[in-house]
């Protein structure tokens, strides 16, 4: 397969790119993205990268609407039998003002959700001749798996192979369905079916109809379901896993995974939807808004932002393994992790496992999400009452929590935009510029490195940090930071504060001076 690199220049040879070619070459290999990772890409192809301007817009367009996280609606479906107006109510307010909800207590089991996911992915992991049997652009073939359906019409592709179900209206032969995740595809089309009838009677009573209403309409006649896999992506910075859309149906029901990475278009900014376990997400489709305009005319835009190496999940391992040589290896070559991601592993290394009974005691203890106090530190200037507000504000966060977020802190946006971008460029240089940096010395004020306590640890993490420790009772020479990040860090570390702790902790202000430096640090 013939592909374009996206780091190639825009002059010279790049002049003859034949996007078409390349579109056809990747097409008729059968493989999807996964295929690419597989070859092992570390740059990648052209036709997935989104045009410089379109990603701008979005950038721009990122962020919270206020101070305060907003919040997805959340429909507790307990009890359903009794239709209280509470409830209605509530998918009304959602569908009206926002288009999307999440639903918990669904009736859905959680261990039947966690086996779709499991059975997606298994698809999708298959060895590529298996799955080229069900590759297709046929429209009428009812089960397919193919990458970017408008491969050849839209602007750049995503970063996302799928496949394809069609569950009704006409029966599906279960043959059909491919045999590893054939069985629990029909299960979940059965009860996601079920549970789009109970929405649609609460959507038609939210309207003021008769619970039949949608469904007299048609609205509950056909189900597709969709496995997309997003595989580890070398530039995510450059693509998309989902790329802005509406849903062309009536209601569609998603469940993601522990990763999340959904986004949806609130009041022309993009949300992150934070994946709740047990929960789904409700999106409110063109064709329901199209027949209800007059009252569900909102936007339900959404795409799928984050794509990480959750798609490359752990594969077969020797049945023998020296855990010590295989930590030494990995940190002498002081790569890192992005080394491995670079080098196209496509499997794992055995040091970054979990133990099946942590992983399953941490999943089955999730207590879903919360929100955690948010400070205001505006007015902390000259107010001596005021700050003696924060600081009790601080105490209480501290007490409870031991997490708090802070707002109006005095740091720019666009410093702090300018300092995860910094983090980037680091992270993304050259191996050979990054190894002068690498150390396991913490008298070094400056380290790059992978997981601090890789050789104490159980189980390593699938990060690679770059710590910069600022003491205050010794003086930070700026030639000691990288030069591609040297000005954002050095602004940074004379804009963080702790001002607030020394009062509410009862004690003298020196005590911030002395602490300060040991809370400059930096990971990426």
């Amino acid at each position: 397969m013939v592909v374009t690199g996206a780091g190639e220049s825009l002059t010279g040879d790049s002049l003859n790119y034949d996007r078409q070619r390349e579109l056809k070459a990747f097409d008729e290999s059968k493989s999807g993205v996964k295929g690419l990772v597989d070859a092992g890409v570390a740059k990648i192809p052209r036709i997935f990268i989104r045009p410089p301007e379109e990603l701008a817009r979005e950038n721009q367009n990122s962020g919270d609407l206020t101070n305060t996280q907003f919040v997805v609606p959340v429909i507790d479906l307990g009890d359903i039998i009794v239709r209280s107006a509470d409830k209605v109510a509530g998918v009304r307010r959602a569908a009206e003002e926002v288009g999307f909800f999440q639903v918990v207590n669904h009736g859905i089991p959680k261990e039947l959700l966690e086996q779709v996911l499991k059975a997606v992915r298994g698809f999708h992991e298959l060895p590529r001749e298996v799955k080229a049997d069900y590759y297709t652009r046929e429209l009428m073939r009812k089960v397919k798996f193919g990458s970017n359906f408008d491969l050849y019409e839209s602007s750049f592709a995503n970063w996302r192979d799928t496949l394809f179900c069609v569950m009704a209206p006409e029966p599906l032969d279960p043959q059909e369905l491919p045999p590893v995740c054939r069985d629990i595809t029909i299960e979940y089309s059965k009860q996601a079916r079920q549970l789009g009838i109970i929405l649609l009677e609460l959507l038609s009573e939210a309207l003021g109809l008769n619970p039949n209403h949608l469904i007299d309409l048609d609205c509950a006649k056909g189900t597709l379901i969709l496995g997309h896999y997003y595989p580890a992506c070398p530039e995510p910075e450059l693509t998309m896993g989902t790329s802005k859309h509406s849903d062309p149906d009536f209601l569609t029901i998603l469940l993601q995974d522990h990763i999340g990475g959904l986004q949806i278009l609130h009041q022309d900014r993009w949300i992150d939807v934070p994946s709740v376990p047990g929960a789904l997400v409700v999106n409110i489709g063109d064709l329901l808004q199209d027949r209800q305009q007059h009252c569900f005319s909102h936007s339900s835009s959404e795409k799928i932002m984050e794509i990480t190496a959750d798609g490359e999940v752990a594969g077969k391992t020797p049945l023998s393994n020296d855990r010590k040589k295989e930590i030494k290896d990995f940190d002498n070559t002081k790569a890192g992790v992005k080394g491995l991601v670079d080098a196209g592993i496509s499997n794992t290394p055995k040091i970054f496992i979990r133990p099946a009974d942590k992983l399953a005691e941490e999943l089955s203890s999730h207590g879903g999400s919360v929100q955690l106090p948010v400070i205001s530190l505006d007015g902390i200037q000259g107010d001596a009452r005021r700050k003696e507000i924060i600081a009790n504000e601080v105490k209480e966060a501290s007490e409870k929590w031991g997490f708090f977020q802070v707002v109006n802190h005095g740091i720019p946006s666009s410093l702090l935009g300018n300092m995860i971008e910094g983090i980037r460029k680091f992270n993304d240089q050259d191996l050979e510029l990054k190894k002068e940096f690498y150390s396991r010395d913490r008298t070094r004020n400056v380290v790059f490195n992978s997981n601090f306590d890789l050789r104490q640890s159980h189980t390593a993490n699938w990060r690679d940090n770059l710590i910069i420790t600022s003491r205050a009772t010794h003086h930070f020479d700026p030639s000691e930071l990288p030069a591609v990040c040297r000005s954002y860090q050095m602004t940074c570390l004379k804009a963080l504060s702790i001002g607030c702790f020394p009062t509410a902790l009862d004690l003298w202000h020196p005590f911030s001076a002395e602490v300060n430096g040991c809370m400059a640090q930096s990971k990426s």
